[in-house]
Order: C-alpha cells, then structure tokens, then sequence
C-alpha cells in the first residue's frame, strides 16, 4: 500500500480493492471507468480514504466469512471510514 502524505491517500492496487469487495479485479477496473470509483481511482490504484471507495465497500458487505484476511488495523480503519460516511449522510439530511 502506497501512502502519499501530501495528498492524504492510502492506494492499493484495484486487485486489492477487489478482495476486500469481494469482486473480481475486471469488475474493480469497470467501476473506476464507469463512475462510481473513477474519483478514487490513481491509475492503477484506488484510494482506500475516499468516499467513492467507502461506499463502494459498504454497498457490497457479505458475511464476515467471506471475507478475505484483513490486519485489525486495516478493519478498524475501514469500520471508521464507514461509519464517517453514514454520520456525514446524516447530517447532511438534518
């Protein structure tokens, strides 16, 4: 994983995106041309901090055991990304 201070981003490649998804890496790649990923996406990377990717990885939630092997840093840091998300939703319908 790539961290670029100045920028603030966090890029893995779209391979990676796909095993926390639970996609292929070919549906990965649709997603960053078609739109719903394509401000997240650098390249052939994607930024795990940004909102299209929070949504996208909140929107396609399996069950826990089919997901791949994750570092507890890694989950604590997506739960809390997700969770950003749905609270900054919620202000903003209030």
């Amino acid at each position: 994983m790539d961290i670029n201070p100045d920028l603030q981003q966090r890029l893995v490649p779209r391979s990676t995106l796909a095993q926390l998804a639970g996609v292929s890496r070919p549906a990965v790649t649709r997603a960053c041309r078609s739109g719903r990923l394509k401000p997240a996406c650098v390249g052939n990377r994607v930024d795990l901090d940004h909102p299209a990717t929070v949504a996208y990885l909140a929107r396609g939630l399996v069950a826990p055991t089919a997901l791949p092997a994750i570092d507890e840093e890694q989950l604590a840091s997506l739960v809390v990304r997700i969770l950003t998300l749905a609270l900054r939703r919620v202000q903003a319908t209030a």
